[in-house]
């Protein structure tokens, strides 16, 4: 069951740091931005997810994102909401279609 839920939360846990660049080409950057400057203000897990990214990226991209994450006003949590459940439904079909592998929760325990 878990295997089967995905979350802007479980980007961390779930996608590998290397696949991370892959992810971030095919989202819509509009989505991305609104996601970041909600997740960074929301704070816990999803400013863990939305820290997480910017770490697995250049240093140049990662600023970049979180200026264009500034420039947005205040996020409303329902366009927030939408923006992380965009992001994280393009990282699932990536999955789905085979372009990048996710970790399997269950397996990581079970080692």
């Amino acid at each position: 069951m878990r295997k089967a839920i995905f979350t802007f939360e479980n980007i961390p846990a779930r996608v590998r740091p290397i696949n991370i660049p892959n992810c971030l080409r095919v989202i819509d950057p509009a989505d991305l931005a609104t996601a970041m400057a909600y997740a960074l203000i929301a704070g816990g897990e999803r400013e863990a997810a939305a820290t997480y990214i910017m770490d697995c990226i250049s240093q140049r991209m990662a600023a970049a994102m979180k200026e264009q994450a500034a420039e947005r006003d205040t996020v409303k949590p329902v366009d927030g909401e939408a923006a992380m459940n965009a992001v994280s439904s393009a990282i699932r079909a990536l999955a789905d279609e085979g372009t990048i592998t996710l970790i399997d929760p269950d397996a990581e325990e079970d080692a």
